[in-house]
């Protein structure tokens, strides 16, 4: 398989809706947009399930336009997965995401 690695580090997205919205983009087999739930005031809980998803879709394309980027050894355009993440609420977990 192919190294995991970051591409971009806290980046701006200007996102409707939102205004600028933090993230980062790596690549895990996959192109992610990463962002911090918490500073959207987004609550990762499954009563959220449907703003997370409008949400999530919203910054992804955005990012897509506005951060695109390939992989360096092979024809992959990204970003194509946007997850949430989070602080656990239970002590026993290292963190949240969706």
């Amino acid at each position: 398989g192919y190294p995991s690695f970051v591409a971009h580090q806290n980046i701006k997205i200007q996102v409707p809706e939102l205004g600028g919205v933090s993230a980062s983009i790596a690549y895990g087999g996959m192109w992610y947009v990463i962002v911090d739930s918490e500073k959207l005031k987004l609550d990762l809980v499954p009563e959220n399930g449907k703003k997370i998803v409008r949400l999530g879709e919203m910054i992804k394309v955005a990012c897509r336009e506005q951060w695109p980027v390939e992989h360096p050894e092979f024809d992959y355009p990204g970003p194509d997965i946007l997850v949430f993440t989070a602080k656990p609420k239970n002590p026993k977990n290292s963190a949240r995401n969706a």
